[in-house]
């Protein structure tokens, strides 16, 4: 997960190096596209990965509700698989997420930077 993180902040270093409205004169409209695109995703990432973090914020605050559960704790039981279920699904969703965003950006170096017109 700490290279998820490494990977993100350094996207996010190389977004603040571009200029906010990008020339025509020196991106093609596929360049300017795969720029979108990996803005979009790089939004639902953080999106994704609020969702995740709240889960697992959730999924600790039930364990230890459970942990401190004396006599019948059945129903803290059923809370923690509960969150511990939402838990799995944020990990998943974040994977996928990491997965196109690392696709996107692939995408881009590919369309981009390979062909990037000097000057």
């Amino acid at each position: 997960m700490a290279r998820k993180r490494q990977l993100l902040f350094l996207v996010f270093l190389f977004f603040l190096c571009f200029p906010a409205d990008v020339s025509a004169e020196v991106w093609s409209s596929s360049f300017a596209r795969a720029i979108n695109d990996l803005r979009r995703i790089q939004q639902e990432v953080s999106s994704v990965y609020e969702k995740y973090d709240s889960a697992k914020f959730n999924l600790e605050v039930e364990k230890r509700m459970l942990d401190l559960c004396v006599g019948d704790c059945r129903r803290e039981q059923e809370a923690v698989n509960r969150r511990g279920r939402d838990y799995n699904e944020g990990v998943r969703e974040l994977k996928k997420a990491l997965g196109d965003f690392e696709s996107a950006l692939h995408s881009f170096q590919s369309q981009c930077l390979k062909g990037k017109p000097s000057g």
